[in-house]
């Protein structure tokens, strides 16, 4: 989300995700006109611009919104069990009271974004597309990208889980709700660094650690160009 707006960046439709470049993402506003369209490479694409805009349009206090189709995240999205509380990720993410929202096929529909919103809520950062994938937004860059880290792994860990059981839960370890919940009191990632007694923040030392992965694989000055 941009200043002088309400704009937001997003990338422009034909690209893949290792071709987006800096100057290639398109300046929009909420009622999906192009203010910017950077280096002109590609279109809006609507259903992108549908979910990111249903956050941007209400959630003052969040100005990045992450969205994906990994295979992990999809996977558990098209489930009815949600994220389950069988990993450390999950532990975390789920400290952020995770929300979810119906599936209402492609996302075309304009009209979906008052819905996608509601879903959300006033105060989650998390909200799970069922039989699409996962939202997640923050008030930085590397808040929503640490949440969406979570949402990844997470799915990762019982999407495998749950094949090495044949989808049996009763095979599964799931902690008891006493044990659930001592330890979702001792999860931090919420402060996400604005805890004065921490020595260090999860959010940016991920953000940093892709990022440096990110300019090692594709180049810096491919990047930010």
């Amino acid at each position: 989300k941009l200043k002088g707006g309400p704009h937001f960046l997003i990338n422009p439709f034909g690209l893949r995700f290792d071709e987006v470049t800096a100057s290639s993402l398109l300046k929009v506003d909420i009622d999906a006109n192009i203010v910017d369209s950077g280096t002109n490479v590609g279109p809006l694409f609507k259903q992108g611009f549908v979910v990111h805009s249903s956050v941007h349009a209400v959630r003052k206090d969040c100005h990045i919104v992450w969205h994906n189709h990994h295979f992990d995240t999809t996977s558990c999205a098209i489930t009815k069990f949600g994220i389950l509380p069988i990993s450390q990720e999950a532990i975390a993410l789920l400290r952020q009271d995770v929300k979810y929202h119906p599936f209402e096929g492609s996302a075309t529909d304009l009209n979906e974004r008052e819905r996608i919103a509601k879903s959300l809520g006033p105060t989650s950062k998390v909200l799970i597309l069922l039989n699409h994938g996962p939202v997640t937004a923050g008030e930085t860059v590397e808040e929503a990208f640490f949440y969406m880290y979570l949402v990844t792994l997470a799915s990762t860990w019982q999407a495998r889980a749950l094949a090495a059981v044949g989808g049996d839960l009763s095979k599964m370890n799931i902690p008891s709700d006493e044990i659930l919940q001592a330890a979702l009191d001792r999860v931090k990632y919420e402060d996400l660094g604005k805890d004065p007694s921490a020595t260090y923040n999860e959010a940016e030392a991920a953000w940093n650690g892709i990022a440096r992965l990110m300019e090692s694989k594709f180049g810096a000055d491919n990047i930010y160009c």
